[in-house]
Parts: structure tokens; C-alpha cells; sequence
């Protein structure tokens, strides 16, 4: 088993909205399809196709500005523990690595998260919010957090996977566990929202070559759009994952 420790950094106002949901059954999320190429492959581009985190073992990536779209920060750790502040304002879309002790051939494994939401002394972070309104004709899904991985390769929807429906409802408080088997194609949907199941072949293809993984931030009608609190006081995140 590989053990590791998660965080988000802050997140920064954007315009962009990016992550689908998945159209399989018992999805939380309806399927607004190719919403999700605003964040990964724009034609402003200056990273396309994939993020690369370089030397950081760990980077989270926020909504920067419309014109920049997603930008990289690095991660703190804590006595173990790897902790971001959910700064009011400012939208986290993405916690992934490129580290090489976490990444390749994980079709045997099991992701596991064990997350919470603290707050400071005597802080008041309000409530969690996400970025931009559902488009998809309801509520959608509260602010979460979900598993999320990508593979190598030039651009095709089935290079970027996000766990689904299994997702953490954002919550101040005790902490809560989620897990997902990579090997389970109808319980992950891709960037055009949909599932493994579908595409079998590419899908197994994926979770033999992975390279990036870790969690992605959304709510409403997108996996992600990005997240943060009303405030007037940041929350802080922690998070513990093991594969």
C-alpha cells in the first residue's frame, strides 16, 4: 500500500467552469459534456492537454483569472498531514501529483481520502460554495470533492477520469472517508461525462498508465468548477490519502 497526504492550496477567482458530470446511472450529476474542455484544453492554452506539477510532490490548482484559467500552487505539510485554507473569493479546482511513487500502473489499486474541513480559533468560514450556476436545468450537487486522475498522451476525452457518483459533500467538522477502486469502469466517468463502461478497453488502457491523480473540486452541474466558503474567515483543509 502507497500512503500519502493530501491538501488543497488557495483558490482564486475565475470565470472558467470546468468538469462535467457524468451521465451513467445513479450519478449525481447530469452531463453538460464538453464544459470540461475550458479547463484542460483551451485554445489560449500555455499547458495543454495535461498539467504538469514538475518537482512539487504535490500542487493544487485554482481559478487564477478568465484570460490564465488554471494555476498552479504548492502544498504545506503539517506533522504529516497536508493541509490548504479555503480562502472566500478564491476557487480550488484540483489537487493532483506526478510523483512517480503514486503514478503508473494502479489497476489493482484502491483510492482511499479520509478529508475534513477545520477552522481556525474562533474563525467563521459561512458556508461552502462553488463557482457559477447550474446550467443543467436543477440545483445540481452541493460543493464536493471526488476522486480524479488523468493518463499521457495527445488530447482525447478518455485521457481525464473523475470518480462517479462517489464524491464528499464539503462539511465542517468530524472527518469522513471516501474510496474508489480504480478497477471499476462504470463507477468513473471521463471528460465527456461518460463511464468506463462504455469504452472498457480505453478505460483499463488509463488506469494501467496513470499520470496524475488526486482530487477534483466542484459543485452544481460540474466536477469541477472549483470551490471555497463565504467566510468572513478561511477554512482549512486536511486530507489523508492512501492507495
Amino acid at each position: 500500500m502507497k500512503n500519502f497526504n493530501l491538501a488543497l492550496g488557495i483558490a482564486a477567482l475565475g470565470a472558467i467552469l470546468a468538469g462535467c458530470g457524468g451521465s451513467n446511472g445513479g450519478s449525481q450529476l447530469p452531463s453538460p459534456g464538453a464544459m470540461q474542455l475550458t479547463a484542460y484544453h483551451r485554445s489560449d492554452s500555455a499547458q495543454p492537454n495535461t498539467y504538469s506539477p514538475g518537482s512539487a510532490k504535490w500542487l493544487m490548482y485554482y481559478y487564477c483569472t478568465a484570460s490564465s484559467g488554471i494555476c498552479p500552487s504548492k502544498t504545506s505539510n503539517y506533522y504529516g498531514l497536508v493541509t490548504f485554507y479555503l480562502k472566500p473569493g478564491r476557487y480550488s479546482a484540483l489537487l493532483i501529483t506526478a510523483n512517480k511513487n503514486f503514478i503508473g500502473d494502479l489497476t489493482n489499486a484502491t483510492l482511499s481520502d479520509t478529508v475534513n474541513v477545520t477552522a481556525g480559533r474562533k474563525a467563521d468560514i459561512g458556508t461552502f460554495v462553488y463557482q457559477g450556476e447550474p446550467s443543467c436545468g436543477g440545483g445540481g450537487a452541493a460543493p464536493n470533492a471526488r476522486f480524479f486522475f488523468t493518463t499521457g498522451g495527445l488530447f482525447q476525452y478518455t485521457h481525464y477520469w473523475w470518480s462517479n457518483p462517489v464524491s464528499w459533500t464539503l462539511a465542517q467538522g468530524s472527518a469522513s472517508t471516501i474510496s474508489q477502486a480504480m478497477n471499476a469502469p462504470a463507477d468513473w466517468s471521463d471528460w465527456n461525462g461518460k463511464p468506463g463502461s462504455d469504452n472498457p478497453t480505453k478505460f483499463a488502457n488509463a488506469i494501467s498508465r496513470v499520470r496524475t491523480v488526486g482530487l477534483s473540486f466542484g459543485g452544481g452541474c460540474f466536477f469541477e468548477n472549483g470551490v471555497t466558503v463565504t467566510g468572513p474567515k478561511r477554512g482549512i483543509f486536511n486530507s489523508t490519502f492512501t492507495e
